[in-house]
């Protein structure tokens, strides 16, 4: 089954070395860091990722400055009862999945969280058709499936990093279905992969909630204007869409992508909307070049994100019927 996944991916994105044509700056960049190889019966013996996340660090120091990054976050956030007890599901996932808990994996928890909080409140319809764009290891896909089980989870990414997620996916959804999107079979499988330039091949599905965090904002305005266009004439009326990217990030083309320039409309329903209180600072084993001052010295430990993230949880004004 890995293989079905896997094979075409590589073929396709490595071994001809297809770009898709939304891939903007910063991945260009960013890709060709990427390490991955395959072996003669199609397994992946290397598969290694660069700007979406520390969840394959393996030293005892980085994992030890995660953890304390994530009990400084619980410190704070209010809802940090619900968050530990939600703790070993991402211990057992990324157990699943042979990755690092981090504190990227730890802002995926607070994403669910948020989400199953309101999807409570506007009681929307089950089963859940979910739609994440850019889940980078696609540990935040695994959560939503854990806490809904019965949900069909599409995952749509530029294809060389959706052969990640479609890597550690189905480890720790091992006994759920998995394809690609256009393969026979997709339309009944649980886990759906879609890579960015193929998306036809899923403009016939509706959704009830999407979600998109940090990978927007490394999206040229263009392509961001066109997922907004997919988003609002393929959600249902009742839906949710959770974003939470920078206030602004300058790609290296010169390009500027800042949330509140993204397409929305005055009648899009806002539900939450400010900045995102776990996605703002990390903790570091040094003095960081981006971080707190006191009397103009920085303060050791503590770093900040490369800009403000805000999030928006809103009810997308949709096209349509369904």
């Amino acid at each position: 089954m890995s293989n079905n996944l896997i094979q075409p991916l590589f073929e396709r994105y490595y071994r001809a070395g297809v770009q898709s044509h939304d891939m903007s700056s910063h991945w260009h960049e960013y890709s060709s860091r990427f390490k991955v190889q395959i072996d003669a019966d199609g397994h992946l013996t290397t598969l290694e990722g660069a700007g979406f996340g520390e969840m394959q660090q393996r030293s005892v120091v980085r994992r030890l400055v995660q953890e304390l990054s994530i009990v400084s976050h619980l410190a704070h956030l209010p809802q940090r009862r619900r968050l530990m007890a939600l703790r070993p599901l991402l211990a057992r996932t990324c157990r699943a999945m042979g990755l690092a808990v981090s504190l990227d994996g730890f802002r995926q928890l607070c994403t669910l969280d948020l989400l199953m909080q309101s999807v409570a409140a506007a009681a929307l319809p089950r089963p859940l058709r979910v739609l994440i764009i850019g889940d980078g290891f696609g540990v935040l896909s695994c959560l939503v499936k854990s806490q809904f089980p019965d949900a069909s989870i599409v995952l749509v990414d530029l294809g060389q990093t959706l052969l990640f997620q479609a890597s550690y996916c189905p480890k720790a959804h091992a006994n759920r279905r998995h394809a690609l999107a256009g393969t026979p079979g997709a339309d009944e499988a649980e886990f759906v992969y879609c890579p960015s330039d193929t998306l036809e091949a899923i403009d016939h599905r509706r959704f009830d909630v999407a979600i998109n965090v940090a990978s927007m904002q490394e999206m040229d305005p263009s392509t961001v204007a066109a997922y907004f266009v997919f988003l609002r004439t393929h959600l249902a009326a009742a839906n949710l869409f959770y974003c939470c990217n920078r206030q602004s990030k300058t790609l290296p083309d010169g390009q500027v992508s800042a949330i509140d320039a993204y397409p929305w409309s005055p009648q899009d329903r806002i539900l939450e909307s400010g900045l995102c209180p776990w996605h703002q600072y990390f903790l570091t084993a040094g003095i960081a070049a981006q971080g707190p001052r006191i009397f103009g010295l920085p303060v050791p430990g503590v770093s900040y994100y490369d800009g403000p993230h805000y999030h928006r949880l809103v009810q997308l004004h949709t096209e349509s019927l369904s």
